[in-house]
């Protein structure tokens, strides 16, 4: 007859966390985690998504007028809180339906509710003085014309969430630049907490 040595079993105070527990605490911390900084930030969320949009607009319109070699006309409408999109074929400025000149408008929270032409007064611009117009480019309304060779006017862009505006809160602005010689099209975030500051590129 043979003795087994018989193990003490471990008691249930005893038992550690199995990997799948761990994993699913670790799972369940992001989320909350994440849903926070989400909560948090939805106002530079929103921000960041419009102009992000617009920016590619902008993009698409300079790359368009190279490869067609004619005029591409982006227009502001800042009561509207719209922009318009003008494929003007033989590059006179004007909207010739006739020989087929199409125009598509967009509104400017169309990717992110909420979001205006604006600034809250006394806030600096990207020349560090106080910006007196949402929209830089000249004319009635402000527009910005690529050429042929890719170039455009210089000019400034202004976004903020309507409910900064509101209070007077600059944190969630974005800014969108188009340089004259060369057309490049940048996108900017407020930092007031950045030396220089208070505005940064935004990647």
């Amino acid at each position: 007859m043979s003795v087994g040595i018989e193990k003490p079993g471990l008691l249930a105070d005893e038992r550690g966390f199995s990997l799948a527990e761990m994993l699913a605490v670790v799972a369940l911390i992001g989320i909350v985690a994440g849903i926070g900084v989400y909560t948090a930030d939805t106002g530079g969320w929103r921000a960041s998504a419009a102009a992000s949009e617009l920016a590619r607009r902008l993009e698409q319109a300079r790359s368009r007028a190279a490869f067609e070699q004619h005029d591409e006309v982006i227009s502001f409408d800042i009561t509207a809180q719209s922009y318009t999109v003008h494929d003007d074929d033989n590059s006179d400025g004007n909207v010739d339906t006739g020989i087929g000149e199409e125009t598509k408008t967009f509104e400017l929270s169309a990717s992110a509710s909420g979001l205006v032409y604006g600034y809250p007064a006394g806030t600096k611009g990207l020349d560090g003085n106080n910006i007196s117009a949402a929209v830089t480019f000249s004319g009635s309304p402000p527009a910005v014309t690529f050429d042929p060779l890719g170039t455009a006017q210089t000019g400034t862009i202004y976004l903020v969430p309507s409910s900064d505006l509101a209070d007077g809160e600059s944190g969630n602005m974005r800014a969108i630049t188009v340089n004259q010689a060369t057309g490049r099209v940048r996108r900017w975030r407020y930092d007031d907490t950045k030396t220089p500051g208070p505005w940064r590129l935004e990647r």
